[in-house]
This record gives structure tokens, C-alpha cells and sequence, in this order.
């Protein structure tokens, strides 16, 4: 997952270049592209790009996530596919299990806050 929809994103870039690198080593990728996604409240939870998401959480043994920073914080766009996770599928979460990478793309000076926000329990 990543967490900008423009033309040179840089979180993009980054989960592109992981991917690289896990297909190297022999693993199976795959990239949700969130440019059509609606935010929880606007779309129903059978919209195609949620449909999506949630089968490819089903389908992976982990995820790598990358956000930008923006104010200090996650993009809306990377907090919108978060929030599109189901809490349980089945009585099982979509996430239990499987290992998740994060990482950030940030401008400026260098912080930590995605990262510490995504790790938060």
C-alpha cells in the first residue's frame, strides 16, 4: 500500500523498489493502486477498490505500507486504506498473523512521525 496518487509519487516509488527487491528473493507481489478509492463514510463496502484491498489482504502473508508525511502524520489517502481493513473477517483480523513493513517519505527535516503512528498498538 502507499500513500500519494501523483504522477511522481515517492511512496509509490519506494513500495515499487521493496517489491523489487522481495520478488528477488522469490516472493509473490502484488501493488493495490488506491487512485480510486473512497473514503469509509463516502462509498459502500462492496465499492470495486474496496473489494480489492480486502482481497489482497486476504492473499498476502504481509504487507509493506508506505505513506508521505504529511503534517506531521499519514496521508489521508494511506489513513483511508487503513480504515477500509475490516476489523474481522470470519472472526479472524485480515492482518493477524502476517508481517507488516512500514515506511515514510519525507521532505524536509528528517522525523519519524508515520512510522511511530503506524507501530502505535
Amino acid at each position: 500500500m502507499y500513500g500519494s496518487t501523483r504522477e511522481r509519487s515517492f511512496s509509490r516509488l519506494l513500495v515499487e523498489e521493496a517489491a523489487r527487491l522481495l520478488e528477488h528473493f522469490g516472493a509473490e507481489t502484488r501493488i493495490f493502486n488506491p487512485s480510486s478509492l473512497r473514503l469509509p463514510d463516502d462509498a459502500p463496502a462492496a465499492h470495486p477498490k474496496v473489494q480489492e484491498l480486502r482481497e489482497l489482504l486476504q492473499w498476502s502473508k504481509g504487507q509493506v505500507g508506505c505513506s508521505p508525511e504529511r503534517h506531521g502524520a499519514m496521508s489521508a489517502l494511506f489513513k483511508a486504506q487503513i480504515d477500509w481493513v475490516p476489523l474481522e473477517l470470519g472472526a479472524v483480523r485480515p492482518t493477524q498473523g502476517k508481517t507488516l513493513a512500514v515506511m515514510q517519505v519525507c521532505g524536509g527535516s528528517q522525523t519519524f512521525n508515520v512510522v511511530n503512528q503506524l507501530l502505535r498498538p
